[in-house]
């Protein structure tokens, strides 16, 4: 119904004045000075000349529910997410590793004041074997979350090729 509808026709002038300053009203022009009728057409809209060229997303068409620009967006969310959980998992194993130093170099430090009789080889022994338990325990939660991380980073490229990037 819209494709049929009469196009909007509207007058407007271009009124020169004695200073030749020109000026553009819909009613004619005062007297004295030049007057100019122009004819402006307004096509009928449709939904062809209604939608932006160059990609940008109307609320008119996330309203109307425009399938495509529906899917586009939940495609972009979906990058943004796992974008937020890389992030996150980079960053915990990030602290992870800061933490297990910090560990580490309390122990070594613990460990220097062993003296070089019978009990103190045996308590630089016991500290040794729970340095070793600190590495494998982060080492052990860090390798979850770089599996996780491999997962994400898959996940990633596929949104990223479903939204077009």
């Amino acid at each position: 119904m819209l494709l049929f509808a009469p196009t909007v026709v509207m007058a407007q002038f271009k009124c020169t004045g004695a200073d030749g300053k020109a000026s553009f009203q819909q009613m004619p022009c005062a007297a004295g000075g030049k007057q100019q009728a122009l004819v402006l057409k307004t096509p009928p809209p449709d939904a062809a000349s209604n939608r932006p060229s160059d990609g940008i997303t109307t609320l008119r068409d996330v309203v109307t529910g425009e399938p495509r620009i529906v899917k586009q967006m939940e495609a972009d969310r979906r990058v943004r997410e796992l974008e937020q959980e890389i992030r996150a998992a980079e960053s915990s194993i990030a602290g992870r590793s800061g933490a297990m130093d910090r560990e580490l170099v309390d122990l070594r430090n613990r460990k220097q004041f062993a003296n070089n009789n019978l009990a103190d080889a045996t308590y630089e022994q016991s500290i040794s074997a729970e340095m070793q338990a600190v590495a494998a325990k982060y080492k052990a939660l860090n390798d979850i979350d770089l599996e996780r991380l491999r997962q994400l980073n898959t996940s990633l490229v596929a949104a990223k090729q479903a939204a077009g990037k």
